[in-house]
Order: structure tokens, then sequence, then C-alpha cells
């Protein structure tokens, strides 16, 4: 007979032994039992997490499609909240006279329009590209909300040669800023001051020549005095602009009304409408003086 303990066990292990032998099948059992129940909860751990799907699947859909509409107003009330481009109404080329031999003048300008009541046009460079070629000089302006300006290059001189027929409005540099709580003060100046009564008259000269005279009252209706206002003269023949002129009014008095008389050229073109057109920075404080 072989002896049970020729592996020189202790009594320790040889009880551990027996009680393994005795109860593994029912150990075998268990770890079965263990394995099923896990499947069982992870198999209706699935159902619950579909049927949580399925229940709430309408509203996660309806939760993205809002998020994607809040989304899109937001994107719409950007853009809604961005100023509107710079209009471009027209632009002109007049032929404004002889220069020396060889050369004559030209007037080239645009009428643009800023057609944001909220913003304004802090800082404009733009340049004309003439037809024959050449271009103007850089000039620098401000557009005020709601503005509609015209902008000239004075006494192009170009050679008979390379005669111009068109001319293309260039922006070189455009800069917006949205209108401010203190810029509303002097914005609400514009319509106090008023330009009115402009017409030409025409006056005798020598040897019966007729001299052509500008004359328009002007009214400060505002509390504030300037030292200067300056304004864009244009005169339309129809619907067309045959010349400008530039007007400056100095030392503008608070509630003060005047008479403005300018003479104009002799071969100053007939008109049927004068619009003025101001040309000045009214937001910029250096423009107001205190009377002592």
């Amino acid at each position: 007979m072989d002896n049970p303990n020729e592996y020189n066990l202790s009594p320790t292990q040889l009880k551990w032994a027996q009680w393994w032998l005795t109860n593994k099948r029912l150990l075998k059992r268990l770890l079965i039992i263990f394995l099923i129940a896990v499947n069982l909860g992870i198999y209706f751990f699935a159902i619950y997490n579909f049927i949580i799907f399925l229940t709430y699947s309408k509203d996660y859909n309806k939760m993205m499609e809002e998020m994607t509409t809040s989304q899109e107003n937001y994107s719409l009330l950007r853009a809604i909240r961005q100023p509107k481009p710079l209009e471009i109404v027209s632009t002109h080329v007049l032929y404004s006279g002889k220069d020396e031999p060889g050369f004559s003048r030209y007037d080239i300008g645009v009428i643009i329009k800023n057609n944001n009541p909220n913003w304004i046009i802090s800082s404009l460079e733009y340049n004309f590209l003439l037809s024959n070629g050449s271009n103007t000089a850089t000039q620098k302006t401000i557009l005020l909300p709601n503005q509609e300006k015209y902008l000239f290059s004075l006494g192009q001189k170009i050679s008979d040669q390379t005669k111009i027929n068109s001319a293309e409005f260039n922006i070189k540099n455009i800069q917006w800023q949205r209108v401010k709580s203190n810029h509303k003060k002097m914005l609400d100046v514009l319509p106090q001051l008023i330009i009115k009564d402009q017409k030409i008259n025409y006056l005798s000269g020598p040897d019966d020549t007729l001299i052509p005279q500008l004359e328009f009252t002007t009214e400060n209706q505002s509390v504030f005095n300037f030292w200067q206002i300056d304004y864009t003269a244009a005169f339309y023949r129809g619907r067309d602009i045959v010349a400008v002129y530039p007007v400056s009014i100095k030392n503008l008095a608070s509630e003060e009304n005047r008479i403005v008389k300018i003479f104009l050229e002799s071969n100053f073109p007939e008109t049927t409408e004068i619009v003025f057109s101001l040309n000045t920075d009214i937001l910029d404080p250096n423009i107001i003086y205190f009377k002592k």
C-alpha cells in the first residue's frame, strides 16, 4: 500500500488537500454560477442602456438640433452685428480746363456712403486708379454713421496724349469703430449745422462779362463754436456732377447765422443744383473753441 505522506506533507497541508478533494466539485459549480451571473449582469446592463437610449434618443436629438440652431443663430447674430460694407455710389471724372501746353486738368471723385447707424469709419485711406494707367496720391478721410460723402482729388494734371475717361476708387486701408456713448453728443450736432439757400449769382464784370458767385447761408444751431467747418460743394446739371469746389467756413460761433459769398471761375459751368457734403471730423475736439 502506498504511503499517503510519501511527499512529507505537514498535517496542515494534508488537511487543505483533503478539503480540496472533498469540495472540488462544489467549487467548480460555484465558479460556473459566478460566471453565469456576471454574463447575465452584462446582458441585463446592455438591455437597460438600450432601453434608456430608446427612451431619451428623441430628447437627445432635439437637444443636438437646438445646439446646432443656437450656433447658427450666434453666427447670424455675429454677422448682423458686423458693419455693412462701404457703399460706392458713383465715380466721376470731370474736365476742369487746360493747363500748360499739352496738358489738361481733371477732378477725379467718388460718392461713398456709410450705411451703418452704429459704426464710424475712423480711417479710410484711398486713391484713384485712372484709365490711362496712372494713380492719384493717397488721401485719408473718415465717415460718420449714415454719412454720404463726396471725395475728390482736384486738379490732376494729365497729358492730352493720355486722356482719361474713367477712374476706379481704390481702398487701401479701412478701419471701423463702433459708436461709443461719448460720440453721440457730437453726432447730435450734425443736423444743427445747416447749409441752405445755396445759389449762383452772376455779377457784372468788365467788358460786359459775368462773374459767377456762389452764395449760401450757414447756420450753427449748436452750443459749440467751431474754428473751421469744411465742405465739398458739388454742382449738378440735371443728374450729372459738372464741378466740385472746396468750401471752408472759419470761426463759426454758436447760434451764428452767416451769409457766405465765394467768387468762382469765370468759365464755371451752368448748374441746376448745389449739394454740400460735410468734410470735417466732427468728433475731433480740436475743432471747437470756447469764448473768453
